[in-house]
């Protein structure tokens, strides 16, 4: 009997021990919500066809501490040179990646992965295709201003369709 009840106490002991430190270890997640808009500067081959883009996006997260779980949708439209109205290229990407901030929740390291929906204006044809992108940034005020570079795999070519991106818009965490 006696044992018993010595078993039981070290057992209650034990467990509340357990639970005041587990406790304190655990922090609570936090959501993070983003908008910008964006100026796209192609690169490589992409670049002998279409001189810019603009476009812009929505974010949304979780995370716990300084590391978030960000899903992004956006859109973008990317104009050829000559002006003509069906040489456009809208892309619309569907993107996860993971977000680090550093110093304060100040500054940020950003990767993603997805896929975008291509839509060529002059041939009318759209089609799925993989999209990454990678990029860094600082947040300061509730704003945030970023450069990245990024891509979906390319249509008709090899390889991908790149462009360096500025990104500017507002961003709060909760």
């Amino acid at each position: 009997m006696k044992s018993a009840l010595i078993k039981s106490t070290a057992a209650i002991f034990l467990i509340c021990f357990v639970t005041v430190t587990g406790k304190a270890q655990i922090k609570r997640p936090h959501l993070l919500v983003s908008a910008n808009v964006s100026y796209f500067n192609p690169q490589g081959q992409f670049a002998d066809k279409y001189k810019f883009g603009a476009g812009g996006e929505i974010s949304a997260g979780i995370g716990v501490d300084k590391t978030f779980l960000v899903a992004t949708l956006g859109t973008s439209t990317f104009f050829a040179e000559d002006k003509i109205e069906a040489n456009k290229l809208t892309v619309k990407p569907v993107k996860v990646g993971i977000r680090q901030f550093f110093l304060a929740k100040r500054l940020f390291i950003n990767g993603d992965v997805g896929m975008a929906n291509v839509k060529d204006k002059n041939t009318g044809i759209s089609q799925n295709r993989f999209a990454r992108g990678v990029g860094a940034g600082v947040r300061l005020f509730g704003l945030e201003g970023g450069l990245y570079y990024g891509g979906w795999k390319s249509v008709d070519e090899s390889g991908f369709s790149n462009s360096v991106q500025v990104k500017i818009g507002w961003s709060m965490s909760l």
